[in-house]
């Protein structure tokens, strides 16, 4: 006994529901300055100990900002670091397990069919 043709919203090739199936996690990086461990008194011991000459013998005020931040987020390296920190996105929230289990069933079915 042949069985009725699948009407064309159930096939595979129009869903493609085994890639969408498990979706992955989207990765995202954000950097920000850690201040936990931020002792403000050898921060303010080590930006006077610094030799602002350079800035201030400069006669480009372009020149005299660069180096300005340089120094100053030098210093900052030492004492509030950089940190990355990831964060993870997961799959949206449409993508309940009762939907998983339908696409399993409707997979399941196509399979059977194709297979007869």
């Amino acid at each position: 006994m042949r069985l009725p043709p699948i009407p064309a919203y159930l096939t595979i090739q129009w869903f493609s529901a085994r890639e969408r199936k498990r979706l992955p996690r989207t990765v995202r990086y954000v950097s920000f300055r850690s201040y936990r461990n931020f002792d403000e008194s050898k921060f303010r011991q080590s930006i006077s100990s610094q030799d602002w000459s350079q800035v201030t013998s400069c006669q480009e005020i372009d020149l005299a900002a660069e180096r300005f931040r340089d120094l100053i987020i030098n210093t900052l390296d030492i004492y509030a670091p950089v940190r990355n920190l990831k964060l993870r996105e997961y799959a949206p929230p449409w993508l309940t397990t009762e939907y998983l289990s339908l696409v399993d069933m409707r997979e399941y079915w196509c399979a059977k069919y194709n297979k007869s």
